[in-house]
């Protein structure tokens, strides 16, 4: 996404101020951080009675793309070859569109400067040439790694 983001700062459609406030801001905390503030007896969590009942971090591998077969190579080959190219076809647009349904709000507000038509093109822009860019990856080599906490709180 980066890769995309900076052409179109290349081909002057963002400018440099545009480009740097394209800024994810998500933290992801571990499990000794998000027990943190229920063991500290001064914290304002503690103060307000709130305990954790329970927390379970879980990590999942997901593999949005079909499974390549180990003995191939190319990948669109492999799919032309097999004629699944059309899975391939199906595939990206639908992970791109995961992908975009947590990360478009970023770019819309980078560009906030700009009327709403043309923060919708440019972000439509940016989507689809990810499309294009992914295609011409090798999406096999690549997983979208996820850990969620599942934190149940009471309140005494």
């Amino acid at each position: 996404m980066t890769t995309v983001w900076r052409l179109l700062r290349d081909m002057h459609q963002v400018t440099q101020c545009e480009y740097e406030a394209a800024n994810y801001p998500g933290y992801y905390r571990s499990e000794e951080e998000l027990r943190a503030p229920f063991l500290d007896e001064d914290s304002p969590v503690v103060k307000a009675g709130l305990r954790i009942e329970s927390l379970l971090m879980q990590h999942e591998r997901i593999h949005i793309m079909p499974q390549r077969r180990k003995e191939e190579k190319s990948v669109v080959s492999s799919f032309t070859r097999h004629g699944n190219k059309e899975d391939l076809d199906s595939s990206i647009p639908k992970f791109v569109s995961a992908i975009r349904s947590w990360t478009e709000y970023m770019f819309t507000q980078a560009l906030s400067s700009r009327s709403s038509e043309s923060r919708r093109d440019v972000v439509n822009s940016l989507y689809d040439l990810l499309v294009e860019h992914i295609k011409q990856q090798d999406i096999y080599t690549s997983e979208w790694d996820n850990i969620i906490a599942y934190i149940v709180i009471t309140k005494e």
